[in-house]
């Protein structure tokens, strides 16, 4: 049990180091949405433009503003899935794994063989404690990965796959 407890620490880890950019602290502070202005601009550019804003508020550790700036993404381009992704893993950091969940169900529903959004998707239903879900989104980022031949993400999946099997009591 306690080595499969280091192992789903190690996978947040991962996550959180190719994800949207290291972990601060939650603070009380209240920082405006900046509003972008958008004359010409596509959706997509705009929800991108959110979307950094965002990173750039989890950097500061203002948590709340981050929020704030990839739910604006998602607004204004809802078929961007990457907004979906990092606004699913804010909440995966806060622990907050219904959003999590919700949030990361939303995206894939845009891109159902996003093997990232998979394989968080695994883990979040991993620590709200559904295994079932969880191998299947295991699985099917384990499949995504090696159809794309994406050799870390597989590898990461996979032993995501395992470990999940292990603990359910089912051989690989």
């Amino acid at each position: 049990m306690r080595k499969e407890l280091w192992f789903i620490i190690g996978i947040i880890g991962f996550i959180f180091l190719t994800g949207c950019g290291r972990q601060e602290r939650q603070t009380s502070q209240k920082s405006p949405t900046r509003p972008i202005p958008q004359p010409r601009e596509n959706a997509s550019a705009v929800a991108a433009q959110y979307v950094e804003l965002g990173k750039s508020a989890l950097e500061r550790g203002d948590v709340q503003a981050a929020i704030r700036n990839f739910d604006e993404a998602i607004r204004r381009d809802p078929r961007d899935v990457n907004s979906y992704i990092v606004l699913g893993e804010t909440y995966l950091r806060l622990q907050n794994y219904d959003k999590t969940i919700d949030t990361l169900s939303a995206g894939l529903l845009i891109d159902p063989n996003h093997g990232p959004g998979n394989y968080m998707l695994a883990v979040a239903y991993n620590l709200w404690g559904n295994r079932e879900k969880a191998l299947q989104h295991a699985q099917k980022s384990v499949q995504i990965f090696q159809d794309r031949g994406d050799r870390e993400g597989f590898r990461l999946a996979f032993l995501l796959l395992q470990s999940l099997a292990k603990t359910n009591g089912q051989r690989m």
